[in-house]
């Protein structure tokens, strides 16, 4: 999760007496599952070991999802249809802004179409970024908030009914994912 349900009371000041920890704590997966599918992004770091399949998109070439730590690289040959160990030294990786590409040293030993398998730590960073929790915090705030109050964006025709309109994400919450979302396409398999 994102943030803590001690950190959305701390930000509280008090006012959420009448939620349980369980029921803060289902609200922020819920808001840190979103958070992640916005912006393609995995902001906690997972397991050591995890292995993901990607398509080369050109030879020598395949960008992959946050990489904290690569163990392994091999490739399944398509014409071959046989798994292949690529040397540490065969490839490097680079991070970028917004992704991580693995490359292959003088354009091989993949080409376009293969299946690369990327074993390793997978997340955005080692720590969540610290206003990407106070975005979490904000908006599990909001919705905690919402079933007290009438907090919504609009409301129209009252006598014909009440309509009620409410943003899917705040708007301050949105101008900070929108710093994160990734903007590399990124082609995994598994």
């Amino acid at each position: 999760m994102l943030c803590t349900a001690d950190q959305v009371r701390a930000r509280a000041q008090g006012q959420l007496t009448g939620w349980t920890t369980e029921h803060i704590e289902g609200v922020i997966a819920a808001v840190s599952q979103a958070m992640q599918e916005e912006t393609e992004r995995e902001f906690e770091s997972g397991e050591s070991g995890e292995e993901r399949v990607y398509e080369a998109p050109r030879d020598g070439y395949a960008p992959i999802e946050d990489a904290l730590i690569i163990n392994s690289v091999t490739y399944r040959a398509t014409e071959a249809d046989t798994e292949i160990a690529v040397a540490t030294t065969a490839y490097r990786t680079k991070r970028h802004p917004r992704a991580v590409s693995v490359y292959a040293l003088d354009n091989g030993p993949w080409v376009a179409g293969d299946l690369v398998h990327v074993t390793g730590q997978y997340g955005y960073a080692d720590a969540v970024p610290g206003d990407i929790a106070d975005a979490a915090i904000a908006w599990t705030l909001r919705t905690l908030k919402s079933a007290d109050a009438a907090y919504q964006d609009a409301t129209a025709i009252p006598e014909m009914g009440q309509l009620v309109f409410s943003k899917s994400i705040p708007t301050d919450v949105r101008r900070v994912l929108e710093r994160y979302a990734r903007k590399t396409p990124v082609r995994r398999v598994a």
